[in-house]
């Protein structure tokens, strides 16, 4: 299934996070966003990683430059997610 979804530059990230949060789960990547400590236990090290690397990459295929030079050196996607929120919750609000 292919989603449509408009990249994310800095305006109305309230509605981008959640169409972005819905992708993940559709995808079975929601848990990543949680960090790989709450990552289930039955879940192997590779499973992890893989996870955590999927739900990265989608992530950052839906952002523009701007908001990707943000956070393009964090290693854990659940760290980019809480940046994104950090950086653009409250401006996308204020808006």
């Amino acid at each position: 299934t292919k989603f449509d979804i408009e990249n994310f530059s800095k305006n109305d990230f309230g509605l981008w996070r959640i169409k972005m949060q819905v992708i993940l789960i559709h995808q079975g990547l929601g848990d990543a966003l949680k960090g790989e400590s709450s990552l289930l236990a039955t879940m192997s090290e590779k499973e992890k990683k893989d996870l955590t690397k999927k739900a990265k990459s989608t992530i950052i295929f839906c952002l523009r430059d701007k908001a990707l030079r943000e956070v393009t050196r964090e290693p854990i996607v659940a760290i980019i997610w809480l940046k994104l929120e950090s950086l653009y919750r409250t401006k996308s609000v204020e808006n």
